[in-house]
């Protein structure tokens, strides 16, 4: 084979190696589930979708419920990915989710226990 040949050949094979490789690439963005905090008042409103497919598109209530849904989304579909920045920031709106409830169960708790304080209920005078 002379030069010209082997040198088309080879652009050939380049150009398919790149095609496969954008074709590759585009599969798994276009396969990605991503979630979303939605523009509203409420800011507890996650949108759960995958990309380039808006007819999977659900309104979750909370952090927990969507990657609950992008967990069931995922295991629905093999060729579906789940967006590793999207799972992380839900973990850290769960995690401070729990936190704040913890703070307001621990709040109440203190409050119940001030307000049937016995010392507190045997000074009180009655009328």
């Amino acid at each position: 084979m002379d030069k010209p040949g082997r040198y088309f050949l080879f652009i050939y094979f380049v150009f398919f190696i790149q095609l496969f490789i954008i074709k590759f690439i585009l599969s798994i963005i276009m396969n990605t589930i991503v979630a979303f905090h939605h523009p509203s008042k409420n800011n507890n409103l996650w949108v759960v979708s995958i990309l380039g497919n808006d007819s999977v598109r659900k309104y979750c209530r909370s952090a927990y419920s969507a990657m609950r849904y992008m967990f069931l989304l995922q295991s629905s579909s093999v060729d579906l990915y789940i967006s590793d920045n999207c799972l992380q920031r839900l973990s850290f709106e769960i995690a401070l989710n729990r936190r704040a409830m913890a703070n307001k169960i621990q709040q109440h708790a203190l409050d119940i226990a001030r307000t049937y304080d016995m010392n507190r209920v045997l000074s009180a005078r009655e009328p």
